[in-house]
C-alpha cells in the first residue's frame, strides 16, 4: 500500500459524522467560490509583490519554511469538509431514495440541466396523456367504422340472441310501462331469418309478432290481443285475436337489418363528440365495450326537443349493440333494450327456422292485409282519424296516390308527414320521398314556423276491413294505431 493512500484511508468516517460536518461546513455558492477565487488571486499578486520587495531588500537572512505537518493538517482539513460535503449529500440522497414513493424511480434520472429537467417533464407528461387516452384496448374510432360498415360478413355470418325491451315514457293514450321479449335468428349466408315477439302491458299480452326471410321474400305475422282505447286511453282486451299476415320482397342486402334492436343503435356516428367509451369487459369470450352519452332527441307528442342521457354496450368485434339505456331528467329509465344469450357464426341456434314461421302463419289463420277485393280508390281516399292525428288520402292518377298525415302535439305546435304513394299488391307505398315538416307557432309572432327534417322518409298504408294501419318506417310513430274513416267530412 502506498504511504498516500494509508494516510487518507485514515480519515475514513461514518454518515452520521459527514452529516454534522456537511451541516457545519455547507457547501459554497458560485458568487461565493467565485469571491473566494477573487480573493486567493488577489492574495497571491500581494504575497509575490511582498517576496520580490523581500528579495530586493534584504540580504544574507535565512527564508523561514513553514513545518511540513501543517501542510498535512490543512489537507486534512480540507478533505474533511470535502468529505462531509460529499457524504452529507450522499446521505440526504440515500434518505430520499428510501422515502420515494415510486421505488421504480432512479434519482440518476434527475439532471442539473435545465434543458434537460424540461425534456424529460415533457417525455413523461406525453407518456402519461397516452396512456389515458389509450387505457381501453378499443377505440372510438374502430366503433365508429363498424358501424358505418354494412358488410355484415366482414365480422360474423350468423346470430342468435334472446332480447328484452321496455318501454316506461308515457305515449298518447299509454301511460303504462310495456314489455317486450323476443327471439331473433339471421343467417347471412343463407339470407334467411326467423323472430318472434310478444309484448304485454302489466304482464298482459296485447300483441305477438312472427317474421321470416326466405327466398328473397319476408313475410310477417301479428297477432293482436288487444286495441287501444281511444276514448278512455290504454288497451281494450279482445275475446277473439286479430290476425294479419304481409309478404313483400326483402330488397335489402344484408340481414342483419332485421335485427329487432338496431345494429348500431347505441353508436351515434354524427355526434362522435356526445359520447365515451368508459369501460371494457369480457363475457362469454367477447371483449364488452361500454359506452356513454347524451343525445338530443324530439317527442312528436309533446312538440319539444330535449337532452336525454344513455349508456350503452357494444360488442367491440361486430358494433352490435348488446344493450342499450336511456334516461330521463330525473334518472328515470324510460328506455331499454338488453340482449341475452347472444352467440355468432357455428354458435348460433336456430330457435325456429324461417320454414317453420311462415307455415305458421300461413296455417294459424292469419289474413292476408290488402287482399280487400274492393276498388282501392273506394277504400282509401277520405279522411282517418285516430286520436290528434288525422290522415288525409287522395286519389292522383291511375295508381297514383298522395297522403298527408298531420298530427297536433299541442295547440301551437303540430307535425306534418307528406308521402307520394303507388298502389303496391294492395297497399300504398312510399319508397324513400316522404317529407316531414315540424310547424310551431312561436309566442308572439302570427307566422308559423315551420322546420323539414327529412325528405327521404317511406311508409305504407294498408287496409284491414274498416280500418286503416299507418306504417311510419323513420319514427314508428303510429305502431298499434289502428285509424278509423271519418265519414263526417264528407
Amino acid at each position: 500500500m502506498k504511504k498516500n493512500d494509508k494516510m487518507f484511508n485514515e480519515f475514513d468516517i461514518d454518515l452520521e459524522t459527514a452529516d454534522r460536518i456537511a451541516k457545519e461546513y455547507p457547501s459554497l455558492s458560485d458568487s461565493a467560490r467565485e469571491r473566494m477565487f477573487n480573493m486567493t488571486i488577489n492574495k497571491m499578486n500581494i504575497t509575490n509583490t511582498a517576496n520580490e520587495e523581500d528579495i530586493d531588500s534584504v540580504h544574507g537572512v535565512e527564508k523561514y519554511n513553514r513545518p511540513r505537518w501543517i501542510k498535512f493538517a490543512g489537507m486534512a482539513a480540507a478533505f474533511a469538509i470535502v468529505a462531509g460535503a460529499i457524504g452529507g449529500e450522499s446521505y440526504l440522497l440515500h434518505k430520499m431514495k428510501n422515502t420515494d414513493p415510486n421505488p421504480s424511480s432512479s434519482v440518476t434520472d434527475v439532471t442539473t440541466t435545465s434543458a434537460l429537467t424540461t425534456n424529460v417533464t415533457t417525455t413523461v407528461a406525453v407518456a402519461e396523456t397516452t396512456k389515458e387516452n389509450n387505457k381501453f384496448s378499443v377505440t372510438k374510432e374502430e366503433l365508429i367504422e363498424k358501424a358505418n360498415d354494412n358488410n355484415s360478413m366482414k365480422y360474423f355470418d350468423k346470430f342468435s340472441a334472446e332480447y328484452t325491451v321496455l318501454l316506461n315514457e308515457p305515449r298518447e293514450f299509454h301511460t303504462e310501462p310495456e314489455t317486450r321479449t323476443g327471439k331473433v335468428y339471421l343467417d347471412e349466408v343463407e339470407m334467411t331469418a326467423s323472430g318472434t315477439e310478444a309484448n304485454f302491458v302489466n304482464d298482459n299480452l296485447i300483441k305477438r309478432s312472427l317474421f321470416a326471410v326466405k327466398d328473397g321474400q319476408e313475410v310477417t305475422g301479428d297477432e293482436y290481443w288487444a286495441e287501444t282505447d281511444y276514448v278512455n286511453g290504454g288497451y281494450k282486451f279482445l275475446e277473439t285475436p286479430i290476425r294479419n299476415y304481409d309478404t313483400k320482397p326483402f330488397t335489402d342486402n344484408t340481414i342483419i337489418s332485421k335485427i329487432p334492436i338496431g345494429r348500431n343503435i347505441a353508436i351515434d356516428v354524427n355526434a362522435p363528440d356526445n359520447w365515451e367509451i368508459t369501460g371494457e369487459r369480457t363475457e362469454n369470450g367477447r371483449k364488452i365495450v361500454s359506452i356513454s352519452g347524451v343525445q338530443k332527441g324530439d317527442n312528436n307528442y309533446e312538440g319539444v326537443y330535449r337532452e336525454y342521457t344513455y349508456t350503452g354496450e357494444i360488442d367491440a368485434a361486430t358494433g352490435i349493440t348488446i344493450s342499450y339505456d336511456v334516461c330521463d331528467s330525473a334518472g328515470n329509465k324510460s328506455y331499454s333494450i338488453k340482449m341475452t344469450n347472444y352467440k355468432f357464426d357455428d354458435d348460433a341456434v336456430v330457435f325456429k327456422s324461417a320454414s317453420d314461421i311462415i307455415s305458421e302463419i300461413k296455417n294459424g289463420g292469419f289474413t292476408k292485409l290488402g287482399s280487400d277485393e274492393r276498388n282501392a280508390e273506394e277504400i282509401y281516399t277520405g279522411s282517418w282519424i285516430c286520436g290528434r292525428a288525422i290522415i288525409e288520402i287522395s286519389y292522383e292518377s291511375e295508381g297514383l296516390y298522395q297522403a298527408k298525415v298531420s298530427w297536433s302535439s299541442s295547440a301551437a305546435a303540430h307535425v306534418i308527414w307528406d308521402y307520394p304513394l303507388t298502389l303496391d299488391n294492395g297497399k300504398l307505398v312510399c319508397n324513400g320521398n316522404g317529407k316531414k315538416t315540424f310547424v310551431e307557432f312561436k309566442e308572439g309572432e302570427t307566422e308559423a314556423t315551420e322546420t323539414v327534417e327529412y325528405t327521404d322518409g317511406s311508409a305504407e298504408f294498408i287496409i284491414n276491413g274498416d280500418h286503416l294501419s299507418w306504417n311510419n318506417f323513420n319514427e314508428h310513430d303510429a305502431d298499434n294505431m289502428i285509424f278509423e274513416k271519418n265519414s263526417e267530412a264528407y
